[in-house]
């Protein structure tokens, strides 16, 4: 059973003389549940094909019934049962790989040995149970069930259970959801389906070609494997952890390799032809789509970002390592201001560090999720990357008992610690995200399907879940703009004795980062602010700000809008900016905050001879007791 490329359902069956279908009458009406039934009559020499569709709210429903008098003796399959694809083709390592694929949601599939009778078609097609007609049930399929696994489960009695290929969205609403509850753990009856996307992908299987081998004598720290065709180079980057019989350095990189998958792969740059207006609001600068951009929509079998959109429109939540992701390269510049961001952004922390001869260690946000405090306990100063946005609740919970045992945190990036994320602890290589109804955010989660599949928890925003990044280290997420970076003016808080040491070598009256590599400042792209009515703790200093510095291609963010009013961009609005901000407590622990994901750029500007330098390098060695 398969939709035609008109969108018509089509029954086809394999016989001895060869094949024999049976056909709808029109196409199919995208974002509507229909009720199908195919039955093939092996006495009357009949293929049957019954569709209802399904009512909604107070509307009538429609119903078709087409039967094909067709002379045919079936070939029996001897192959799998295949839902959501026309095929599977085996791969190494015991992976499948789907052919002829759906796109769109198959909810409560049933399967008989014997041909039903039409009462029986109806009593299912009034959501009757289908273990009431046990008689030749071969296989019942609860998608509601396991739906955190990989696992399909039957309810027949037979133990025909399943596996998902390819990770596709569960936890998603079936055709029998009514809006009484928006949780499948509420009533997982109404969340009986799956839903099927071409482009779901959660492991390549490519075959080894070749295996690096490390060695204790080697220093942790991010490296790469170096390849070549022709005069093509590219460059793959793996971590390394320091080894058990390695003595730990005193400050540790917090890879935010969580949003490197996030944005994996990311096609975004379609923008550029389907909506130029977008681009003319959000950026000055001259957009221009790369050979890599061109190569990535040329070769969609390497999977997209949790910012594309699968075929049907509909938003990937899911985003896997186990591919090549070819945005998280030294040499990639984004396509919105042709220069570095993410992975390769955060490179120029790791050149400054060793310009600056700060020995570091290196770990990952899945290194994070799997061990918690005990990952960081080691180390007195944790640094993050310029952009640490999709944590775990695992995640949180081991960098708060952290800085709760006296830990220091330098949050040296901008909209950090905003998207609840979900990893599964026995396959870690990938994350979800839903992004709920909120949030600056490149698609909406659809009604009943906000909570995430792999946990059971609530997805969106940590914000709505009381656990805003205000309350965590200082700030929290405020705009967004890719239309000039300025510099921080600082403020009556940076004269605080606490918080000397933090501008040894800058006079008061410094523009703070008015240079850099990225967008010709420190604070840009987004940015976070010190908000005390959004958990910022009392405690918290505000050192300096970019207030009613920025353009108005910064714009407040909409999160923060209850009324959307003239007026909101960075020219009038004052919650539109960055902060520099201090806190610490009673216990030891302490976290500076920069409020931007551009600050990491002007690291190494003049050669690290710079007042963004030279405060960064006072806080690290201070926090590290560094002499």
């Amino acid at each position: 059973m398969f939709l035609s490329t008109e969108g018509i359902l089509t029954f086809e069956a394999a016989g001895v003389n060869g094949t024999v279908w049976v056909q709808d009458t029109e196409p199919v009406v995208a974002g509507r549940w229909y009720f199908i039934a195919v039955r093939f009559d092996a006495i009357a020499q009949q293929l049957k094909l019954d569709i209802l569709e399904c009512k909604r709210r107070w509307l009538s429903s429609v119903r078709r019934r087409i039967t094909e008098v067709r002379q045919c003796e079936i070939v029996p399959n001897e192959g799998i049962f295949v839902l959501g694809a026309r095929s599977l083709i085996s791969r190494p390592r015991g992976v499948a790989i789907p052919k002829g694929c759906l796109n769109g949601k198959v909810d409560r599939p049933r399967l008989w040995s014997r041909c039903l009778t039409d009462e029986e078609v109806e009593h299912l097609g009034r959501d009757g149970d289908p273990l009431e007609l046990l008689d030749g049930l071969v296989g019942c399929w609860d998608l509601s069930q396991g739906v955190g696994t990989r696992s399909v489960v039957d309810i027949s009695g037979n133990g025909f259970h399943g596996q998902a290929c390819n990770m596709p969205m569960r936890a998603v609403v079936g055709a029998n959801w009514n809006g009484s509850c928006i949780s499948y753990a509420a009533d997982p009856s109404q969340y009986g389906a799956i839903w099927f996307h071409e482009d779901d992908l959660d492991d390549c299987a490519w075959e080894t070609d070749f295996v690096v081998t490390t060695s204790e004598d080697w220093q942790s720290g991010v490296y790469a494997v170096r390849l070549t065709a022709g005069d093509s180079i590219d460059y793959v980057p793996f971590y390394l952890r320091p080894a058990a019989s390695q003595a730990k350095n005193r400050v540790l990189f917090l890879a935010p390799t969580n949003t490197y998958l996030a944005y994996g792969n990311e096609k975004q740059f379609q923008v550029i032809w389907t909506d130029p207006e977008f681009i003319e609001k959000s950026t000055d600068v001259e957009v221009e789509v790369k050979p890599l951009d061109r190569f990535l929509l040329s070769h969609p079998e390497l999977g997209a970002s949790i910012y594309d959109l699968h075929p049907d429109g509909s938003g990937i939540c899911h985003s896997s390592r186990l591919r090549p992701v070819l945005t998280m390269r030294p040499q990639f510049l984004h396509w919105l201001h042709n220069q570095a961001r993410h992975f390769a952004a955060d490179l120029y922390l790791l050149e400054w560090l060793e310009q600056q001869q700060i020995a570091y260690d290196v770990a990952t946000d899945e290194d994070l999720h799997l061990h918690g405090e005990s990952l960081l306990a080691d180390y007195p100063v944790v640094i993050t990357g310029s952009h640490p946005e999709y944590w775990t609740f695992s995640m949180l919970h081991g960098l708060e008992s952290y800085l709760e045992s006296g830990g220091k945190l330098v949050y040296l990036g901008g909209n950090g610690f905003y998207w609840v994320t979900a990893m599964d602890d026995t396959a870690p290589h990938f994350i979800e995200v839903r992004r709920g109804v909120s949030g600056i955010r490149a698609w909406t989660s659809h009604p009943g399907e906000v909570m995430l599949a792999t946990t059971g928890e609530p997805g969106g925003l940590w914000r709505h879940r009381g656990l805003p990044p205000n309350s965590l280290c200082g700030v929290g997420f405020a705009s967004e703009g890719w239309g000039g970076a300025p510099g921080y003016v600082r403020t009556q808080g940076s004269l605080d004795p606490s918080a000397s040491f933090i501008f040894e070598g800058v006079s008061d009256d410094e523009i703070i980062g008015d240079f850099g590599f990225i967008m010709n400042g420190a604070a840009g792209d987004e940015i976070d602010r010190l908000d005390y009515s959004l958990g910022t703790p009392d405690e918290t200093l505000r050192l300096a700000t970019t207030e009613l510095r920025h353009s108005d291609y910064y714009q407040l963010v909409v999160e923060d809008c209850s009324f959307v009013l003239p007026g909101l961009g960075g020219t009038e609005e004052p919650r539109v900016r960055s902060d520099l901000t201090y806190l610490e407590d009673r216990n030891g622990g302490a976290v500076f905050s920069t409020g931007s994901i551009n600050w990491i750029g002007s690291l190494p500007w003049n050669d690290g001879q710079n007042n963004v330098s030279t405060i960064t390098r006072n806080v690290i060695r201070r926090f590290a007791d560094l002499s």
